[in-house]
């Protein structure tokens, strides 16, 4: 499983050792897994501007709020899907190289339901 080790715990898990953040499945299952925090911060207020406005707020409202605004640059996934403390290196195996478009295409975050085009800058 890997949320049985702790390099894998801080990507696999939101906040962990933070806090509020992922403690364990049986007291935080919630935060277990990949989400939005990941890549846009804490959303413990810009997730209101998000429930009341869907796709209508602005990136000032957002950012006025704390959300982070990521980049449709692969970099920024790399932080994660390339980490070194990751096993699935792609100069292990091509296979593990990793594609944004791709991985937005498999992916059941906000994302597939609302382009990113025009949301991130």
């Amino acid at each position: 499983d890997y949320r049985s080790t702790e390099k894998c715990l801080k990507c696999h898990t939101t906040g962990y050792k933070q806090e509020g953040g992922f403690v364990d499945d049986a007291t935080t299952p919630g935060l277990a897994g990949i989400g939005c925090e990941m890549c846009h911060g804490p959303g413990s207020e810009y997730r209101e501007i998000h429930k009341k406005k869907t796709t209508t707020f602005t990136v000032e409202e957002a950012k006025a709020a704390g959300q982070l605004f990521g980049s449709i640059n692969e970099a920024v996934c790399r932080r994660c899907h390339e980490h070194k403390d990751t096993p699935f290196q792609p100069n292990i195996d091509a296979k593990y190289r990793f594609n944004l478009k791709e991985a937005l295409k498999d992916s059941d975050a906000f994302h597939k339901l609302y382009p990113l085009e025009g949301k991130h800058e």
